[in-house]
């Protein structure tokens, strides 16, 4: 045992008493200091992670009213109505905000070509059916530039279920419901065959409509199943709803449109209630992370406090514990030093005898 500990012996005993308590510190000190670092350095990233999410959900939100705004006029075009600027507000919203944001999450050249689209579907160069496929076109365009905001700004990676599934219902279901929703409102009101039916952009429009309204629901039933925040219900619930009926209102309008016993469907009530839904999904996306945000940052103040306490505590004991030896020893350094020089070697009268002077 003593060869074991004996190089830690020599070193102790080379050292001052109080570069022994410095040492003992600094081995305390050193490796609590780095976890703290790391950690807080963790959580900051998270934070700051979470602030790119909310900026990427500030440029996603106008792009989903942006492909809203192209299915009506996909649907106008189709009824031989022409397009203005006016039919595209949002435009000027995503203009603003790629100012600010475009170059940090390098989409800048993506927002110029959808605009340049834009553009020419409201110049007037084009006639209603060349600007119902410039629609189209300019939705896909948007879609791929939805994907490349929630990519930069990693709100695709988000590690929090609720947060995910709210995610994937605003930035890809939604969009392609309104892709699809054009597509087959398009058909509706432009085609001339005598059972539309027989239409195979129709049937696939209509499946597809089907289809990502179910997904929808349930992503955004997941993510309530999935959340803490009492408020996500009340939040989201009522807007998903009116959607859902309004998609069912209108797939129904369209089949007795069909069979010849209806009116042609209208679009306005879905993108109406996509663009309610996108707004209450959008507010409930930036409530749950700024909860994080301040998760994080409490999470992140706990150990310092904690560790600052520690170290207080630890600090003060070694002091106390280097005067208390260092008093002790220089009390036996003083006791040595009487003895050495004779102090007590003076004869002390023995017990029961008087000296008398002579």
């Amino acid at each position: 045992m003593d060869a074991l500990l004996w190089p830690g012996m020599l070193l102790i005993r080379r050292l001052r008493v109080a570069t022994k308590f410095a040492a003992v510190l600094l081995l305390l000190l050193v490796p609590l200091t780095v976890s703290l670092a790391l950690s807080g350095a963790r959580a900051t990233g998270q934070i700051t992670d979470a602030g790119l999410e909310r900026d990427g959900l500030t440029y996603v939100e106008p792009l989903v009213r942006i492909v809203a705004e192209l299915s009506e006029v996909r649907q106008q075009a189709a009824a031989g109505r022409p397009t203005t600027a006016a039919d595209l507000p949002a435009r000027r919203d995503v203009e603003e905000i790629d100012a600010r944001l475009g170059d940090v999450f390098n989409v800048h050249p993506q927002w110029l070509r959808l605009r340049d689209q834009l553009t020419r579907i409201t110049d007037g160069s084009l006639t209603p059916a060349q600007q119902a496929v410039a629609a189209a076109t300019a939705q896909e365009t948007a879609l791929d530039l939805i994907d490349s905001v929630t990519d930069a700004s990693k709100l695709i990676l988000d590690p929090e279920l609720d947060t995910y599934h709210v995610l994937i219902a605003l930035a890809d279901r939604l969009p392609r419901l309104l892709i699809a929703a054009g597509t087959a409102q398009e058909r509706y009101t432009a085609d001339a065959t005598p059972d539309i039916r027989e239409d195979i952009r129709w049937q696939l429009a209509v499946a597809d409509l089907r289809t990502t309204l179910d997904r929808l629901v349930e992503d955004v039933r997941t993510a309530q199943a999935a959340t803490s925040w009492t408020g996500f219900s009340d939040n989201v619930s009522p807007q998903v709803n009116a959607l859902f009926i309004a998609v069912r209102q209108y797939l129904a309008v369209g089949d007795q449109a069909t069979a010849g016993g209806g009116t042609r469907a209208d679009l306005g009530s879905v993108t109406a209630s996509s663009t309610a839904l996108s707004s209450a999904l959008i507010g409930t996306m930036d409530t749950l992370l700024a909860q994080r945000q301040d998760r994080l940052a409490g999470e992140r103040n706990r150990p310092v406090l904690l560790t600052l306490g520690i170290l207080a505590i630890t600090v003060y004991l070694l002091g106390a514990l280097w005067r208390a030896t260092s008093q002790d020893v220089r009390t036996v350094l003083e006791d040595i030093s009487t003895v050495t020089t004779g102090a007590l070697n003076q004869r002390c009268p023995s017990p029961g005898r008087t000296s008398s002077p002579r």
